[in-house]
């Protein structure tokens, strides 16, 4: 498993997120060793974009509910 880092300045805006490396990062996902490509460039050019999902529910942010 490889391990992409990221900068994430404020949690609930994405657009604020950049790819770095280890020792500045908040927050860190691991991919599999031949997707790692992929998943940085798809990183790269989507991640300005994503919109985080929070459920007005405060019970759906916890437990397997939240996953379905």
């Amino acid at each position: 498993m490889e391990r992409i880092y990221l900068r994430i300045l404020e949690l609930d805006k994405f657009d604020t997120a950049e790819i770095t490396n280890d020792s500045e990062a908040t927050h860190s996902v691991m991919v599999a060793e031949e997707d790692f490509t992929v998943a940085v460039e798809f990183l790269s050019k989507y991640l300005k974009q994503i919109k985080p999902y929070l459920p007005f529910d405060p019970e759906m942010t916890s437990g397997p509910e939240a996953w379905s």
